[in-house]
């Protein structure tokens, strides 16, 4: 478990210095379920970014069951407002550590975003992985959470 809190600590930190040099807007909080079947799992995924004044997020995130910290990494991802709503289309990337298999994953895909207010958002992300250096792991992830501004 120590392991685990040293972990999500370094890239909590890891966010806040790269909001720092940013000058960014402000810092999201999600919490949200995530369907893995990358890993054929269902857990708990958690993220912490920041949104640049051009735009782009970028951040770190978590996936855990219940045992344990199955995966992190990092995301970019740029939202695209449809005019006239508060429903937005984000284009993802996201680059993370798979633990049991030690495999680097990429992946692309996307998510929709509603805005209940400025602060508060609603984010159903798809996301189709792919293992690096030849290993066989690959896959797709599926994410609904919530996510808060401060």
């Amino acid at each position: 478990m120590k392991s685990i809190n040293a972990v999500v600590f370094g890239l909590f930190a890891a966010v806040l210095t790269l909001a720092g040099c940013q000058r960014a807007e402000a810092v999201d909080f999600s919490l949200g379920y995530q369907d893995n079947q990358v890993i054929d799992k269902e857990g708990v995924v958690a993220s912490i970014g920041t949104q640049t004044k051009n735009g782009t997020r970028v951040g770190v995130n978590t996936f855990s069951t219940e045992d344990k910290l199955e995966t992190y990494g990092v995301y970019v991802a740029s939202p695209i407002r449809l005019e006239g709503s508060k429903v937005f289309i984000t284009p993802q990337s996201q680059l993370d550590h798979y633990r049991d298999t030690d495999s680097v994953v990429g992946s692309l895909g996307a998510g929709v975003e509603y805005h209940f207010t400025k602060t508060l958002r609603f984010e159903g992300v798809a996301l189709a992985h792919k293992g690096f250096n030849d290993t066989d792991v690959k896959g797709e992830t599926y994410t609904v959470k919530l996510t808060k501004t401060f």
